[in-house]
């Protein structure tokens, strides 16, 4: 890719080939599929956390208490995942120390859930997706489509196909918003 810079005076311009992006974080889906529950022992690992489907009581870090239906097992792990204090009753529908590290979990919504990775950014795209058991689905081994945003620093422009973007705020790989695209108004 080549790439032209442009003096402007107390600033570069850039001419790229590709227009400045926001980054994106990396997401996957858990289904249950609302055919049949969990069964005990099922396991979910979202990265190197194991999470597992138990009958009761939840005794061990990673426990999941299997509910009455698919969608109620289904968000006692997105309540254990979240660590949800509110939602979920801590030591009786889940066991957790704390929220997962890398990712949240959407509530259930069509029998699924969307994890999403906290970090926005392809380092996303690392973390692994697995599980074990007859019941439920993943949508592949690892998280997927997280996308870098542009770097770049306030006041700074770059120009894609003659549109001009502005860069408004301090802006790396994991950024959102920094990026502005702007109109030019006829005279």
């Amino acid at each position: 890719m080549n790439i032209e810079v442009v003096n402007t005076g107390d600033q570069d311009t850039k001419l790229l080939g590709a227009a400045p992006v926001d980054a994106v974080a990396a997401t996957a889906t858990v289904t249950d599929g609302n055919l049949s529950n969990y069964n005990v022992n099922q396991t979910l690992t979202v990265g190197t956390k194991v999470y597992k489907f138990v009958a009761g009581p939840v005794a061990v870090e990673g426990d999941i208490l299997i509910g009455a239906s698919a969608d109620a097992s289904l968000n006692n792990l997105v309540n254990a995942i979240n660590n949800d204090q509110i939602l979920g009753v801590p030591g009786t529908d889940h066991k957790v120390v704390a929220a997962h590290p890398l990712v949240a979990a959407a509530p259930v919504g069509a029998h699924a859930t969307v994890l999403t990775a906290r970090t926005k950014g392809v380092s996303g795209n690392a973390i692994a997706l697995s599980k074990v058991g007859a019941f439920g689905t993943v949508s592949g081994a690892f998280l997927q489509n997280g996308i870098d945003g542009t770097p770049g620093t306030p006041t700074q422009i770059e120009i894609y196909n003659g549109q001009p973007y502005i860069c408004i705020a301090p802006a790396t790989i994991i950024t959102t918003g920094a990026w502005k695209k702007l109109t030019i108004a006829s005279l």
